[in-house]
């Protein structure tokens, strides 16, 4: 676990003391209810502040869950559908949306992310913070913006099968191979470029999301804004 005093996420001053906003608590930047192993609090990746990771636990929840039900681990798979039942029985607002969201297709069920644009740029942006912390071990600088896109199910799919009909071979089995593209159990994988300034960071085989860091700049503000307005429609 990469040590720090200020949360890797909005850069508070972090304290121990219990149930203060503030308190440090660690955090697996990939959730662990979105991966089929259990990882302990040793296995964490970093500190953030209780405020953050109570914000964050309930995006968590809904993209691991979802992506571990509709991924290709049967264990995995099994578990996140009883999450999805019990979140179902509790009336779960985002969870209810997403079933009414179901549709079969000739790859199988489809599902569409409960969740709005801004609430997907925001995880997008967590995420930014904690790749740049894994790979520097300081806090994202200020002047830095975050453009934030994902790529669907539907989106991996085609990936998958053009790679497959181009090389022979799985995309995400050689991903798994591979010792410069670090994964959790072989179903979500962190895809970091050169000087940590675009990365895509895999969901159980299921979507990814694509960010790049740039610089502060009046056209860069300006995409940045733009790929917000594109979320929503994106994961529609």
């Amino acid at each position: 676990m990469k040590p720090s005093t200020h949360c890797v996420y909005c850069g508070v001053l972090m304290n121990r003391i219990e149930n203060h906003p503030h308190c440090r608590s660690v955090e697996h930047m990939i959730p662990q209810v979105s991966v089929s192993i259990h990882r302990t609090n040793g296995e964490g990746d970093f500190h953030v502040c209780k405020k953050c990771n109570a914000d964050k636990s309930r995006i968590d929840e809904v993209l691991g869950v979802i992506c571990r039900m509709v991924g290709e681990h049967s264990t995995g798979s099994f578990d996140a559908i009883n999450k999805f039942k019990n979140a179902l029985k509790r009336n779960d607002s985002k969870f209810r949306e997403a079933f009414q969201s179901v549709k079969h297709t000739g790859r199988g069920a489809q599902i569409t992310l409960p969740l709005e644009g801004k609430e997907i740029y925001r995880y997008g942006s967590w995420l930014a913070k904690g790749v740049f912390f894994l790979e520097y071990e300081q806090l994202l600088p200020p002047d830095k913006l975050i453009w934030v896109n994902i790529v669907r199910h539907d989106e991996v799919m085609a990936i998958r099968d053009m790679y497959r009909n181009q090389r022979g071979s799985e995309a995400f089995e050689d991903l798994s191979k591979n010792s410069n593209v670090p994964n959790i159990n072989g179903e979500s994988f962190l895809i970091v470029g050169r000087e940590a300034k675009e990365m895509f960071i895999c969901f159980n085989r299921v979507m990814m999301f694509h960010i790049k860091i740039l610089d502060k700049s009046f056209i860069n503000q300006k995409k940045c804004k733009k790929s917000l307005l594109m979320l929503d429609k994106r994961i529609r």
